[in-house]
């Protein structure tokens, strides 16, 4: 009956070792080639608050400050 705790020590150590190995900054990207003038899609993607129209699970942004062309955002999706 000793190997029942230590398989739960274990498991738990297994369970640390794992979450530890998760790197706490995480990034993502995405490639795509568009038949399109550059400025347009920056446009697109610089247009903060018109964002919701083509980001799907995107529900609203607000603004929590802005000073020129420097501006502090929170995003909230539809499914938070």
């Amino acid at each position: 009956m000793l190997y029942v705790p230590v398989l739960i020590v274990l498991f738990f150590f297994c369970l640390y070792v794992i979450g530890a190995a998760i790197p706490d900054n995480r990034s993502s990207s995405f490639e795509a080639i568009y038949k399109v003038e550059i400025h347009k899609i920056w446009n697109l993607i610089t247009d903060i608050k018109g964002q919701t129209k083509w980001r799907k699970s995107l529900k609203r942004i607000d603004v929590l400050h802005q000073e020129g062309d420097y501006m502090v955002w929170t995003e909230h999706y539809s499914n938070n």
